[in-house]
């Protein structure tokens, strides 16, 4: 199998344990890794990093992730930005109100490890 390429990625998740867990993961594959707890600390983050890829949860205090995306996707510098909703919603109807939602992407929580690298294998073609 060909090693995939490394991409900047930005995580914004709520839950501190998951967080974690898909940082580490992240981080293991190859990636550049930052993550943070809310959408108003993942629009701090871009004064300093700016992703390719963004995994945000949907559920989240303050600004939950559909909110998070409509503001992301109008600045200029995240144009060619990757967004992916993370859920713990796995329905058809979930995965239509997630691209509907301007999300290019949507991954079931715990994510697995097989469907990261079909995804980073998918984006290093575009």
């Amino acid at each position: 199998m060909e090693e995939s390429l490394s991409f900047k990625i930005l995580i914004v998740e709520d839950q501190r344990a998951l967080r974690m867990v898909m940082s580490r993961l992240l981080t293991k594959l190859g990636h550049q890794v930052e993550a943070v707890e809310s959408g108003p600390a993942a629009i701090a983050a871009l004064d300093q990093f700016c992703p390719e890829v963004i995994f945000s949860d949907i559920s989240m205090p303050e600004m939950n992730g559909y909110e998070l995306v409509r503001l992301l996707r109008q600045r200029e510098e995240l144009t060619g930005t990757y967004f992916v909703a993370m859920t713990g919603m796995g329905k058809q109807s979930d995965d239509d109100s997630v691209r509907d939602s301007r999300f290019d992407e949507h991954l079931v929580k715990p994510v697995d490890v097989e469907r990261l690298q079909q995804l980073f294998e998918q984006l290093s073609r575009r």
